[in-house]
């Protein structure tokens, strides 16, 4: 019995649990796709036995094929069980153990909790027209068919017929009888999800609305997807003692209930989403659904509602509106969506009775590991301190007061290089002009729902059209805001410049190009094909999204990307004409220009950008810069705050602080790569190994360099946007490299060996690498959807998870370089072997404590923004697969069962896990997170991973070791 017990204590099984949930929560993840979110839910994470599907991954010529794996329920019970019996038996009640004992218990609160939410949580959605009351929810994944009696003078009976009852009697065949029932229910046909459309005489139906619409089916929606639900239908036969009554066709998508009569009486008889009656009602009395000007995008949802129980007494007004939700009877009442056509509110209805128990396992687990690993960090820096930095073969640091001048100005003026460098795009002359295109430039606009200059909106539809932002010619580089304003007023001046990417083979044959002429190409050589090029995009645009080929999509971004400098060169983008009040809105030029010649009060934004347009498409530079000053000038005097934040953007535009880093970042990764060259082939005391440490340090420099510019760019970035540093995949991308780079700087300082320079200057690049290219879509500094607009959780939640990601990306480039060092060097001695390991432990245990954290508080977000604390969203789930990954490394090495090769291998596997969690899962486009879809990157993900599977095999390679000395 006593080894039973060890046994379901170990670490050991620790392990395997840890791993099977990874696997369950991946195989989960991807069915999604295929099940949908709520059945995939069910099938993997709230069962017992998980029947994986291997068609997710492989072609099966057999679908019924399936593979039992560990259910959640199984796994989590076994945790606990684990968590119990290795408390019971292994920990002891010490001041050392308490982080982790408190952390534990968290963990089997956590777990507690999602069975509760799992098993007793309840939710749905109350839609209200605006001016009008309800007072029950309905469950939009169960239906009923609903028998109405109104008979009685003050109230209705009502009897239903629940949704997989009617599912299972249209399979059996059997009728549906029960003595609460008017009639006995016939099911000829059930379909859970279906359109209606003209019946035009061909129907089953032979009463009610059935004579003319009919219903047919069509596939299950999958997961969470906007506003799509199942809308269910089916063919009924009602039967009275017998005799049938008729066919009806009923449907979730009618409003109104269908008249049935039999025996002098009258009923109603509806298909709709399962009811739940509450004790109390909501009144709508407004609904606000507000939108960034020019977009889509919703700057708002709001419901201004009367709550009235007349139990408790209550009657009073409350406003709900996103993140902020109201709290009645046991019930909380969130802000969902809108109906289609406005006039009225959805909001999200949930109880659960567990609500409060992950709040409580957050606090435990983020208190426990917090002092857990606090121990552990002060441990080290006492060590540090007494010892001093760990060289480690290393060439020693010379005191400071035995450096020489030359030692003493090396760093600083490598540093300060570094710095000229990253910034050396303000020094780059701009194209002279007579025409005062720096003050044009700054000019506010309006687009996507944010003030910035037109420089940024002109740098935008170059980038959405080919890729660039700004337009390389023969004779040199021709600037955004020149661009546009001889697109505006003499466009014959540019349309010979290649401004329009095209790619794809057969869009390319319309335009009579072959396939090695693709690339940028100029709006001349697409004109004449136009009509055929919008005739295919129509085309494109009639199939669903996900059925599209390869040549659809080319032709819908074609058509998109000529419209969007179509739209900026008849001035319908961006939108130019500033409001007169406060609560006005920017207008489109060409709108406020035809609205003012029937104006008795123009705008004098137009009356200046008339003539500053006119002048320009006549060539006189006095007239243009003459109303541009007097323009300038008004704005100056009516919006202050405004120009200097244009005139700033437009500045930092220009100086291009991201590409002038990612050069500083490559020049210290180039140093360091020479240090080691230098240092593996020569003794530590020649003077080679001196110029290694030279090269060491000025890398080191860099990186210094390359940060504090990397962190100006990013306060910059939260001046201009009044946004927390992290919005979107392009500044996730932005600040996964700052983090990781500045993790690096502490950890050369702790361990001076330039590994930590390599590493985190690999990830600096390849982030900002990585964030030009997402930045394609135009402006990066987008406007926040109603449901992301909070400055609290993108400060704590969006930051926390992505330092998370930073310090797991670290750690695994850190073991990635050992890895590689081991084989092709002999310069991994025992010493620094175990020093590189140290710092991957290091930066794991940082990483396991800032993605659990980042997790549980965007679980909190959304509890607080849907009523939902964990929803095995996506993303969800790739952010527990970092956390799973990274306690996997500390328990397995606590456990011995993994060494130094171990760690590293399972750290470069981090890599895997996390980049998935970071893109992947946007690549499904299933789920609430889906916001930054990604189209096209599944080719440079899946070139990722098999780099780092490459590296992780570098693990089985037995070490390169030093030639033996021969003697003569």
């Amino acid at each position: 019995m006593r080894r039973f017990v060890e046994m379901l204590a170990s670490l050991r099984l620790t392990v395997v649990l840890l791993s099977l949930a990874m696997v369950l929560i991946f195989v989960g993840t991807i069915a999604q796709k295929k099940l949908g979110i709520w059945q995939a839910v069910d099938e993997y994470f709230r069962s017992w036995i998980a029947m994986a599907d291997p068609g997710l991954f492989i072609p099966m010529e057999d679908d019924s094929f399936r593979v039992p794996i560990p259910g959640g329920l199984t796994i989590a019970a076994l945790m606990i069980v684990n968590l119990l019996a290795a408390h019971a038996i292994r920990f002891k009640a010490t001041r050392k153990r308490v982080g982790v004992l408190v952390l534990h218990a968290g963990l089997i609160v956590l777990l507690a909790g999602e069975f509760v939410t799992g098993f007793m949580a309840d939710e749905g959605l109350m839609s209200i027209d605006e001016g009008s009351s309800s007072s029950f929810i309905e469950d939009i994944r169960e239906a009923e068919l609903a028998f109405i009696d109104p008979s009685a003078p003050d109230h209705d009976r009502i009897v239903t017929v629940p949704g997989w009852m009617l599912a299972q009697a249209a399979r059996s065949g059997d009728p549906i009888t029960d003595d609460r029932l008017p009639f006995t229910v016939r099911v000829d046909r059930w379909m859970p999800n279906a359109d209606l459309f003209h019946a035009h005489g061909e129907t089953d139906a032979t009463a009610g609305i059935g004579l003319e619409a009919r219903a047919e089916g069509k596939p299950q929606v999958t997961g969470v997807e906007g506003s799509q639900t199942d809308t269910p239908a089916a063919y009924v036969t009602l039967l009275d003692d017998g005799d049938e009554l008729g066919t009806w066709m009923v449907s979730a998508a009618l409003i109104n209930a269908q008249r049935v009569e039999a025996r002098e009486s009258a009923y109603g008889l509806a298909l709709r989403y399962a009811r739940t009656y509450l004790p109390f009602t909501l009144h709508l009395n407004d609904f606000r659904h507000d939108r960034f000007t020019g977009t889509n995008i919703a700057k708002n949802f709001s419901s201004d509602v009367r709550l009235v129980d007349p139990e408790h007494g209550t009657d009073r007004d409350v406003r709900i509106w996103m993140n902020n939700p109201l709290r009645c009877a046991g019930m909380t009442f969130y802000q969902s969506s809108y109906k289609p056509d406005g006039s009225g509110t959805v909001l999200q209805v949930v109880r659960n009775p567990g609500w409060v128990l992950p709040y409580l396992a957050c606090i435990l687990v983020g208190g426990g590991m917090t002092w857990h690993f606090g121990q552990t960090l002060v441990g080290f820096l006492r060590r540090r301190v007494k010892h001093g930095p760990v060289t480690v073969g290393a060439q020693a640091a010379t005191p400071v007061e035995s450096r020489t001048t030359v030692q003493r100005v090396w760093p600083w003026a490598v540093g300060v290089l570094g710095i000229v460098l990253a910034c050396s795009a303000l020094m780059r002359p701009t194209p002279q002009s007579d025409f005062d295109m720096q003050a044009f430039a700054e000019l506010p606009v309006s687009a996507g729902g944010r003030i910035k200059p037109l420089d940024t909106a002109a740098r935008s539809m170059l980038m959405v059209s080919g890729g660039r932002q700004q337009v390389r010619t023969e004779d040199g580089v021709v600037p955004a805001t020149h661009y546009m304003l001889d697109l505006v007023t003499n466009p014959g001046r540019v349309s010979g410049l290649s401004t329009v990417r095209v790619d794809h083979p057969d869009v390319l044959a319309i335009l009579d190009l072959a396939p090695e002429e693709g690339g940028r190409i100029p709006l001349s050589v697409i004109e004449p094909k136009w009509n055929e090029i919008a005739d295919q995009a129509q085309l494109a645009a009639n199939v669903e999204p996900r059925e599209r080929d390869q040549f659809q999509r080319a032709a819908l971004e074609l058509h998109r990307r000529v419209n969007t400098v179509l739209s900026h060169a008849q001035m319908r983008e961006p939108f130019m004409i500033p409001p007169l009040s406060p609560d006005g809105e920017w207008r489109p030029f060409h709108e406020a220009f035809l609205d003012d010649r029937v104006s008795d009060t123009p705008h004098p934004s137009v009356a200046f950008l008339a003539a500053m347009m006119t002048a320009a498409s006549e060539g006189d530079a006095e007239r243009f810069n003459a109303a541009l000053d007097a323009y300038t000038q008004l704005l100056d005097a009516s919006m202050p705050e405004v120009m200097l934040r244009t005139r700033l953007e437009v500045l930092f535009n220009r100086a291009s602080l991201f590409s002038g880093t990612i050069a500083v970042y490559i020049l210290a990764f180039l140093g360091v790569c020479f240090s080691f060259m230098l240092r593996s082939r020569h003794e530590s005391e020649s003077s080679a190994a001196r110029w290694a440490e030279r090269l060491r340090v000025g890398s080191f420099s860099l990186l210094v360099a390359a940060v504090l510019v990397h962190t100006l760019a990013i306060g910059l970035r939260i001046y201009l946007t009044d946004r927390p540093p992290v919005t979107n995949l392009y500044s996730s991308a932005v600040f996964v490299g700052w983090a990781a780079a500045l993790a690096g700087v502490f950890m050369e300082r702790l361990y001076p060996l330039g590994v930590s320079i390599l590493g985190s200057a690999t990830i600096g690049a390849g982030t900002l690498v990585i964030a030009h290219n997402l930045g394609n879509d135009g402006d990066t500094m987008q406007m926040m959807q109603a449901v992301l607009d909070s400055n609290f959780w993108l400060a704590t939640h969006v930051i926390t998870i992505t330092l998370g990601y930073s310090a797991t990306f670290l750690a695994g480039a850190i073991a990635a370089v050992y890895l590689i060092g081991r084989v092709t060097t002999t310069a991994i001695t025992p010493e620094r072997e175990r020093a590189m390991i140290r710092m991957v432990y290091g930066v794991v245990c940082f990483a396991l404590l800032l993605s659990f954290v980042g997790t549980v508080l965007g679980g909190i977000w959304a509890d607080q923004s849907w009523g939902r604390f964990w929803g095995w969203d996506p993303k969800e789930n790739g952010a527990a697969l970092v956390v799973l990954i990274n306690a996997i490394i500390l328990h397995a090495r606590w456990g011995g069962m993994i060494r130094a090769r171990g760690i590293a291998a399972l750290a470069v596997a981090g890599n895997i896990v996390t980049v998935w969690s970071w893109f992947g899962t946007n690549m499904l486009g299933v789920g609430l997170h889906a916001y930054g879809f990604m189209d096209g990157g599944l080719f440079w993900l899946t070139v990722f991973v098999g780099t780092q599977l490459a590296l992780m095999a570098l693990a089985a390679l037995p070490q390169r070791k030093k030639p033996l000395p021969v003697f003569g």
